[in-house]
This record gives C-alpha cells, structure tokens and sequence, in this order.
C-alpha cells in the first residue's frame, strides 16, 4: 500500500524509465497524445530502429491531435520502406488509413481518358467492350462487376502499365 504522494512518485518513476529505455509497456502510463510518449517513442526508435510500430502506434492520434516532427520523419522513413520494399499495397494501405478521408467529400482526382481518341472512360460509356465478371458477394449473392477492356469508342486496347507491363484493364468505377 502506498498513499498518493509515494503512488504518484513511483508512477513518476516508472514512466521516466521506461522513457529512458524505450519500454513500450509506458505507454500504459504516458498515453498516446503528449510528447511524453514520442520521446518514449523515440528512445524505442534508437534502441530497436522499428518505425513500423512506432508509425503504427501514433499513426492515427498525432496528424489528428497534435503535430511532431519526429513522428512525421518515423512515417516518411517507413514509407520509403514499404517503396524499397515494392509493398505498394500496405503503402497505399497505411497512407489511407492513417488520413480521415470518410469525413470529406473529395472531388474525383483521376480521370482515365482513352490514350487514342480522348474520350472519357466513366460508367456511362459502358458498351459491348466491357466484359461482365460474376462473383460471389457477402452473403452469397452474385456480384456483377463490369471490366473495360478497351475503349468504348474507338475499340482500341487500353494501353500497359508503364511499372509492370499489364494490360489496364480495371473495374468500371461505380459498378
């Protein structure tokens, strides 16, 4: 049994040294939303060189709560990680999740165009060029996704990837 005073030191205690250490068992004691757990946070960076958890711990809370620099070099780091890597999903992945995106309505920043006569590939151009793909849904039920091949109006393939040599061939949006 301690009183306040004792209980409050030994808190004290324990928090500096797992600051110290880079004991990710502080986080119990420091929270995630003060500078308290970043230098924890830090101290385990140094000893153990893992973004990836640090990143993942605070990922959400500090472009959220509060800003830190170091924080913002751990996420820049690990996503050049996941670049070197070729883990271009769990980069896409990460960097989606970690910015609140269901909060805005964003306006469409891609529009795919016909490399040959420039007309726009949306869902209402679909035609006989769009192949229907049928596949089981949630629930059991048959899914109907329609995939462009090629260009609706001038017929010609759509072009390959410039990265990986595949065919673009994608999900008509919408569908």
């Amino acid at each position: 049994y301690l009183d306040d005073g004792e209980l409050y030191r030994f808190v004290e205690r324990r928090t500096s040294q797992c600051v110290r250490q880079g004991d990710l068992e502080g986080i119990v004691l420091t929270g995630l939303c003060n500078n308290r757990a970043i230098d924890l946070l830090q101290s385990y960076v140094n000893r153990t060189a893992d973004v990836q958890s640090a990143c993942l711990a605070v990922g959400h809370v500090v472009p959220a709560v509060f800003e830190d620099d170091r924080v913002r070099r751990w996420v820049e780091s690990y996503r050049d990680l996941l670049d070197r890597w070729g883990m271009w999903r769990q980069r896409a992945l990460f960097d989606t999740q970690r910015v609140p995106f269901a909060d805005q309505a964003l306006p469409p920043q891609i529009y795919v165009r016909c490399g040959s006569c420039g007309q726009s590939l949306t869902v209402g151009s679909t035609s006989s060029t769009a192949k229907s793909h049928m596949r089981r849904g949630r629930g059991g039920r048959v899914q109907v996704q329609q995939r462009l091949r090629c260009c609706p109006y001038c017929a010609k393939l759509l072009p390959r990837c410039a990265v990986c040599l595949l065919a673009l061939s994608g999900a008509l949006p919408g569908t």
